[in-house]
């Protein structure tokens, strides 16, 4: 476990500091601006920023205690909570001074401490049971917060908080749509979060070898409405890299369609507009895989992952020195890449190739609009410990927080970090615009009743599926699902009851 203490008052003197030498040398002739200047902010291009709706407090230097996973000791790409210092960084910049600001304004602090992916799970029920509120905000890995979710361990975000305002546009509302269920959401998303942009899944395509290959224009595809699996099928059984002349396609030793890591199975399913879960109108989640539209995605899907000329990571022996599909791409030996935007971000610093940034393909060209998938492996969402009892306080700390990160930290994450950045085109930027656009998690990737989905995803991308049929698997599963779901239903009961009693 690792704890970090950063008082924002202390912090904002700094701030001061630094602004006023900053302020002497911007005066000086010939003084340069810096490199990472950020652009107007929407309070800029706009005739009225959005604010939120909070009185004037002092908070008597309450400390707002944050706790949030990391896997294998490892940070995350960027901390959406603190900042230690300035450093150049636009974003780590952006936290920093949001963070001073609001510090000095109501009078709180920020603690930060972070655990391990699995430890933290266990913690969080171990601290509800005991009573204790020792953390305000915790982050814990949307892949592992089921359990915690469905045992009743955090606040509903819907009736909890009086001073939060989940209508105001700085608190995500189509994940608002997606997380939320029987009208309670114990996740939520908001502009403090730059962990759920990163892990927007996109595809990315090499330049060069889109000439060399004479590859369509990507961008037209996209803007014509015309990419879909129907083309990347064709351009994946008929791309010819072979440089050996064995006529095999390897990594390392050729030049391959496509590489992804097994997850592409899912940006590709949600991408045609595939689900695996509905909700009614009432907010109730229903499973409702079992379609013919789904079955027909499906098969698309797997021609494409099963094909030979395709590699994932987890199927595919890449050469222990590549780094996976990633290294791949960066080498210079892939056409495509699917894969999370942070990958983007991480190669900003490459000069040895010239990529462009996509969404990925729809079903077929009556499809209105182009979907992104959200992986749940490398991000969390908001949630309140049950037991917290000072949630006016963090209530309060958290509307603050998301209002103002609205507009600075995300201009700094997305115009600058992302867009300007990392993005090598005006073309590739428009595409981002595209991807965040329409963004979905789809309830049963989240919960994975019966572990259908998880099935679904290990099946798809292993060539071996070739033979086997969908609807088969899934007969294996229904009544599992049947009994999973009406599971959930009980334990959704059983929260209503205790919400009832704590109320």
């Amino acid at each position: 476990m690792m704890k970090h203490d950063y008082p924002v008052r202390l912090i904002s003197l700094l701030l001061v500091l630094l602004t006023f030498a900053a302020s002497l040398f911007s005066c000086a002739p010939g003084g340069e601006k810096p490199s990472d200047t950020l652009p107007a902010t929407k309070a800029e291009e706009t005739e009225a920023r959005i604010t939120a709706d909070l009185p004037d407090l002092d908070l008597g230097g309450y400390t707002f205690s944050v706790y949030h996973w990391v896997l294998n000791g490892g940070g995350v790409l960027y901390n959406d909570l603190y900042a230690e210092e300035l450093d150049g960084d636009p974003v780590n910049e952006a936290i920093f001074r949001r963070n001073s600001r609001l510090g000095e304004k109501y009078h709180f602090d920020i603690s930060y401490t972070d655990d391990e992916y699995n430890v933290i799970v266990q913690n969080v029920r171990s601290l509800v049971r005991a009573g204790d509120d020792v953390y305000d905000l915790v982050y814990i890995r949307l892949n592992d917060v089921q359990a915690n979710v469905l045992e009743g361990d955090f606040l509903d975000f819907e009736t909890s908080f009086r001073y939060v305002d989940l209508d105001k546009p700085y608190w995500d509302q189509s994940l608002r749509e997606t997380l939320s269920f029987m009208d309670h959401l114990f996740l939520a998303a908001s502009a403090i979060n730059t962990e759920d942009k990163k892990e927007t899944v996109g595809m990315m395509f090499n330049k060069q070898i889109a000439a060399d290959h004479n590859m369509p224009d990507f961008y037209e595809l996209v803007n014509k409405g015309e990419w879909t699996l129907d083309k990347l099928f064709d351009i994946v059984n008929t791309f010819d890299g072979d440089l050996n002349g064995d006529s095999v396609l390897r990594p390392g030793d050729d030049i391959l369609p496509c590489v992804s890591n097994d997850f592409a199975v899912m940006s590709l399913f949600f991408g045609a507009g595939g689900h695996f879960v509905t909700k009614d109108k009432y907010g109730v989640p229903e499973y409702t895989f079992n379609t013919e539209e789904n079955y027909e995605i499906t098969e698309l899907v797997t021609d494409i992952m099963t094909h030979p000329n395709y590699a994932s990571t987890d199927t595919t022996q890449f050469p222990a020195d590549m780094g996976g599909s990633v290294g791949n791409f960066e080498s210079g030996e892939s056409l495509f890449l699917s894969y999370a935007l942070w990958a983007v971000i991480e190669m900003r610093g490459i000069d040895t190739i010239d990529f462009g940034v996509i969404p990925h393909p729809k079903y077929d060209e009556a499809q209105t609009d182009y979907i992104s998938y959200l992986s749940k492996h490398g991000m969390g969402f908001m949630s309140v410990l049950r037991c917290e009892e000072d949630t006016d306080n963090v209530g309060f700390i958290m509307e603050a927080l998301a209002a103002d990160s609205y507009y600075d930290l995300q201009d700094a994450f997305y115009d600058v970090t992302l867009k300007t950045k990392s993005a090598r085109d005006d073309e590739s930027q428009a595409m981002l615009d595209l991807i965040f656009s329409n963004r979905v998690i789809d309830f049963a990737d989240v919960y994975d009743f019966s572990g259908f989905a998880s099935a679904y995803l290990r099946q798809l991308s292993n060539p071996g599926f070739r033979n086997k049929n969908i609807t088969t698997i899934y007969a294996e599963y229904e009544k599992k699902i049947e009994s999973t779901m009406e599971d959930f239903y009980e334990k959704v009961e059983k929260l209503d009851e205790e919400i009832f009693m704590v109320d």
